[in-house]
């Protein structure tokens, strides 16, 4: 029976909902960041893209964040880049992650999930997004390995997509979805920067398509907003 990416997405939403308050829209690093090396573009709500290393080793505060969030059994939740921050009165961060209920044959999801540190050190996950936002049924979370030089064929196919893209570099995170019919579609999440002028970096959902011919088309690059808390 094919697995539904709805189904994932309704099992990520019971994961959280003790925890947080929960898109396609359009923060700099981690608080742990020296001053000289973070970003000043701005986005809605003000958050501040991460344009330096998104990995969550090399972000210090915001993994240590993350972690102290992340404290319900029965739930596997990893974060596998951080997107951004935005200073209040404390701290949230932005993450792209992936989770599943810890119960056997249980999914992987991929979704946004914003944690709110306040000024004592205290952590909680404010809200959560699954990805992709809008899609229609049919759509299959990715199950394997995320990262797209593990799936040569598929990132083959990807930069075959958006080869004719001259200005903008898309940075590939994640391979999060397929939707596996005649035309096979795929779904990549990615860190993207335009080069005919700066305007600082944004991520977005990067959707194509291989054809039963062979015939790749690039089909939309949808916008991430990454602030999806209260």
């Amino acid at each position: 029976m094919k697995r539904k990416i709805i189904s994932v997405i309704l099992s990520l939403s019971m994961i959280f909902t003790l925890t947080a308050c929960s898109g396609i829209d359009t923060g700099e690093s981690t608080s742990d960041l020296s001053t000289s090396e973070k970003s000043t573009e701005e986005l809605i709500g003000e958050w501040i893209v991460n344009e330096n290393s998104i990995l969550p080793e090399d972000n210090k505060e915001a993994r240590e964040a993350f972690n102290k969030a992340n404290n319900k059994d029965g739930y596997m939740n990893i974060p596998i880049a951080v997107l951004g921050s935005q200073t209040v009165s404390g701290t949230n961060y932005s993450y792209l992650c992936k989770g599943r209920i810890s119960v056997p044959d249980a999914e992987w999801g991929y979704f946004i999930a914003n944690v709110y540190e306040d000024l004592d050190g205290n952590c909680e996950i404010t809200g959560t997004k699954g990805l992709p936002f809008d899609m229609s049924d049919g759509w299959e979370s990715n199950q394997n390995d995320y990262e797209l030089e593990k799936n040569p064929d598929i990132e083959s196919i990807f930069e075959e997509a958006v080869k004719d893209y001259t200005d903008k570099e898309f940075e590939p995170i994640a391979y999060i979805a397929q939707q596996p019919y005649y035309d096979k579609s795929y779904a990549v999440f990615t860190r993207t920067k335009k080069l005919s002028f700066d305007d600082g970096e944004k991520f977005n959902i990067v959707l194509f398509t291989e054809g039963a011919d062979g015939k790749i088309e690039l089909k939309r690059v949808n916008n991430v907003d990454i602030g999806v808390g209260k």
